[in-house]
């Protein structure tokens, strides 16, 4: 046997007694509730109270939440606009820069173009980096650079020779003019180059290509610096720590602009493209792909997004970031007119609390509009108030089972009966087996008005102490009080008290209230009092109480006469009865009371005689 089993026995015990001891404490509440008006009143409007704050709260809430969702998604297409303007007026200086080559108003002094090209009013008015000539030869760099920071001839190259390939490829396949964007030009930078205070250059590049006559091509290329998009976006560090930051992604997934500037795709110093970090650990040695990285938080919601976003359905989703921020994002695509190769949208997002993490993606996936939305919460609200008062209404019909008991008995005495609630919710036939009843009558005769009052004034007192003292009463005819009880009543360590004729006897003796109607012998015009104990089963029925004595003894003053009143089952001429109490044996046994002396069976019932006590001498 191990020594932990005692513990664990004891442990199990003392929680089984424990819940044991909770559920019958917390049984005992709708009762306390119910004995109270006041306080059942007060349950009853507290919880309206709880569940309409509840309802106006909710309400608020998703109200608040609406307004959120709209909020982002119109500062989305805002944030869009503003970058279509620009590229727009982007394209307007390509199409100006193709009109001064076509008119041959460019020289082949490369330094003359630059110094002609920088004083036009359409490049001075836009927020370009720098304008290149492309050619089926070369390139010629009016002026700019593709990322200012880095000072790389052969870099620079490389990326031009790409970007004249790629716009040929283009120009190729469709024969006429166009104008493509296509994509971002700049030097990857790792997270530790960054924190020693390099920073985000690079630019977005846009081509404007024509064929000429002898087959040749010739464009023009535009140079948008990323850091033009700051004034549109919330790209600060402080910013992508609270989760309220935007960023720019293209078709492949590749980032653009971010906060975070060495996530962004860019190229080595080789010139070489770089494949995107596949891993955690790879973040900040290599760019973010959010189309192919399988390993960032939320991906997959993030990579429905993109695709809807590509398939020209703007997005709003919830999906948490590398920082484990939830964050309400909005996808949407930057669409131009006119312009091939790649495109790119706008991530538009805002931190979100543990509550609105939890509710928004609901709305969001369900996609009800907000007045609907209002009318399913009062709906819901409606239903569950008919149920808390459906629910109260249990404590109102316990109320009323004690309003109609409280004339008979205590609610403590009620419940220990058996009686609360009332089955069926209605107010029944009762018959409680192996009652002792005792009927106090007054007599009123020859007594003045103001004396009658102050009689049955004392009467009421009597009966309110005998219902405190668990006794089931009742005032009848304003002149008699019968009073009720169990026949053996459970006094504890499974031991019974029997409710005797001098049993009852002494407890009226002892009770200051029965006293006071006690007779002085000078006394003239006094009320004349009776006390008739009986036993058997009591019958209760709609608010009136009536007994099937089997034997009755009468009590006068302070003496008590055993004489046997004998009912129908017993034979008044029965010898065996006289002098003596007699009590169906079954019954007595189940009572727990002693049978003592000869047995007489009447009407096909065993009787036998109880033991009451001396007689009076």
């Amino acid at each position: 046997m191990s020594i932990l089993e005692p513990i664990q026995e004891l442990s199990k015990w003392m929680l089984d007694t424990g819940f044991r001891y909770g559920v019958k404490k917390m049984a005992r509440i709708p009762l306390a509730i119910a004995q109270s008006a006041k306080l059942m009143r007060l349950v009853t409007l507290t919880g309206m109270a709880v569940l309409s704050l509840a309802f106006l709260l909710v309400v608020v809430h998703i109200v608040k939440v609406y307004d959120t969702i709209q909020e982002n998604e119109a500062l989305a297409k805002s944030i869009e606009l503003h970058i279509n303007s620009q590229f727009s007026n982007a394209i307007k200086v390509a199409e100006a820069t193709e009109w001064l080559v076509k008119s041959k108003r460019l020289v082949d002094n490369a330094e003359n173009n630059a110094e002609v090209i920088q004083t036009l009013p359409w490049i001075k008015s836009s927020e370009i980096a720098g304008i290149a000539l492309l050619s089926d030869r070369g390139y010629s760099l009016l002026y700019g650079k593709l990322d200012a920071s880095y000072n790389s001839p052969g870099w620079e190259r490389i990326r031009w020779d790409q970007l004249r390939n790629r716009t040929a490829t283009e120009l190729k396949e469709v024969g006429e003019p166009v104008t493509l964007f296509l994509g971002i030009e700049r030097l990857f930078r790792t997270k530790q180059e960054f924190n020693q205070g390099q920073q985000l250059t690079g630019s977005l590049v846009l081509s404007r290509a024509w064929k000429k006559d002898d087959d040749s091509w010739d464009g023009v290329v535009i140079l948008l610096p990323v850091q033009s998009f700051n004034q549109l976006m919330r790209l600060g560090a402080d910013q992508y720590n609270s989760g309220n930051y935007d960023y720019m992604v293209d078709n492949d997934g590749f980032l653009l602009t971010h906060p975070s500037p060495f996530l962004i795709y860019g190229t080595d110093p080789n010139g070489r493209d770089l494949r995107g970090a596949s891993s955690y650990l790879e973040v900040g040695k290599l760019p973010i792909n959010t189309r192919d990285s399988d390993w960032i938080a939320g991906n997959d919601i993030i990579n429905k997004a993109f695709g809807s976003m590509m398939s020209h359905q703007p997005k709003t989703v919830v999906y948490k970031n590398l920082q484990n921020q939830s964050r309400l994002t909005s996808f949407r695509l930057v669409e131009f007119e006119s312009v091939k190769g790649k495109s790119f949208g706008i991530v538009v997002g805002q931190g979100l609390s543990y509550l609105d993490s939890l509710s928004i993606p609901l709305i969001l996936k369900s996609s009800i509009p907000l007045f609907s939305m209002l009318w399913i919460i009062a709906g819901i609200y409606s239903i569950l108030m008919s149920m808390w008062l459906a629910f109260v209404s249990k404590f109102r019909s316990l109320h009323m089972d004690l309003l109609a008991w409280s004339r008979f008995m205590s609610a403590g005495t009620a419940s220990k009966l058996g009686l609360i609630p009332i089955p069926k919710g209605n107010l029944e036939d009762y018959n409680l087996r192996n009652i002792a009843a005792i009927v106090l009558s007054l007599g009123l005769h020859n007594l003045s008005k103001k004396e009658k009052n102050n009689t049955l004034e004392l009467l009421a007192r009597l009966s309110a102490r005998l219902q405190d003292d668990g006794w089931i009463t009742h005032i009848w005819s304003f002149q008699s009080v019968v009073a009720c009880r169990p026949l053996a009543d459970p006094i504890g360590d499974g031991k019974l008290y029997f409710w005797s004729p001098i049993n009852v006897a002494d407890y009226l003796r002892n009770l200051e209230d029965f006293q006071l109607f006690q007779i002085p012998a000078e006394s003239s015009n006094v009320a004349t009092y009776r006390v008739v104990y009986g036993i058997g089963d009591l019958h209760i029925k709609a608010g009136r109480i009536g007994t099937m004595q089997r034997a009755t003894i009468s009590v006068f003053g302070n003496s008590i006469l055993d004489t046997v009143h004998s009912n129908e089952e017993l034979n008044a001429f029965d010898p065996s009865s006289n002098g003596a109490l007699m009590y169906p044996i079954e019954e007595a046994i189940e009572a727990g009371i002693q049978i003592v002396g000869d047995r007489v069976t009447v009407n096909s019932r065993t009787y036998a005689r109880l033991q009451l006590g001396k007689k009076p001498g």
